[in-house]
């Protein structure tokens, strides 16, 4: 080989040869345990890894809670929910009355309550008016629904024609929480807080018995939440009447079942 190489190749013998000197004199090439403590650093550096991972992905999770948090604020400020800036935020008299509704359609309920959408309404058609915001049936697939009185068809196209307005204003702001109507459950509370017989009301809705009773109570404590809701909106007929149907709701099985 050249006589470069040659050179370099003892050069490097050389080192290798300070080197080994150099890990014989370290204090931990004596050590007794040395191979288990190199197991314990080994861990340690590989927890610290996943431990720098997990902060970095924790910190993008804030972050995007925090962009959420924010553009759901735009909406409620433009709405009129809350006002100021966004360092210094306050609920509005209106505002207050969306924190007593814990529902998917809450914003929905509020602006009804606001449009006096439910203004002239029987407790037993307000009962059927908001079942469409409680209501989930078990299939996706469009039906027929039988809708008991003008008042009620009336109330459900305004509350669709809302919910369609604050979809589309939640959209601009990319965000997404309010969920869909589903009539399915008008008739059957219709006829329930009515007055009618359990067989009656069953059949009317095509309902096996644990549905209903099911239904019917998530509707009663709905129907308490608006009763609140109605009143810190200045709305004291509606809360009256919300307050008359859960009342009617809550008798024969649905109020058995209320205390199993």
């Amino acid at each position: 080989r050249p006589r470069g190489a040659r050179s370099r190749d003892g050069a490097d013998d050389q080192t290798l040869v300070e080197l080994r000197a150099a890990l014989r004199r370290h204090p931990c090439h004596g050590c007794q345990e040395r191979e288990e403590h190199a197991r314990w650093a080994e861990r340690y550096t590989r927890l610290q890894r996943e431990i720098t991972q997990a902060q970095r992905r924790l910190s993008g999770r804030t972050n995007t809670l925090a962009r959420q948090f924010d553009r759901v604020c735009d909406v409620l400020s433009e709405l009129g929910y809350l006002r100021g800036s966004a360092q210094a935020l306050t609920v509005t008299p209106v505002g207050r009355s969306l924190a007593r509704i814990y529902n998917d359609n809450d914003l929905l309920v509020t602006e009804v309550l606001r449009g006096r959408l439910w203004d002239g309404l029987s407790a037993p058609e307000l009962a059927a008016a908001a079942s469409a915001l409680v209501f989930h049936g078990r299939t996706d697939e469009p039906r027929a629904h039988d809708i008991p009185t003008r008042n009620v068809a009336r109330a459900l196209r305004d509350q669709a024609r809302l919910l369609a307005e604050l979809k589309d204003l939640e959209r601009s702001h990319t965000v997404a929480y309010l969920g869909d109507l589903d009539a399915g459950f008008a008739q059957a509370s219709y006829s329930w807080v009515s007055g009618r017989p359990l067989p009656q009301v069953l059949h009317e809705a095509d309902m096996a018995p644990g549905d209903f009773v099911r239904w019917s109570k998530q509707l009663a404590d709905f129907l308490d939440q608006v009763a609140v809701a109605a009143e810190v909106a200045d709305a004291p007929g509606v809360a009256a009447l919300a307050r008359q149907g859960a009342g009617a709701i809550r008798r024969g099985v649905v109020s058995y079942g209320s205390l199993v």
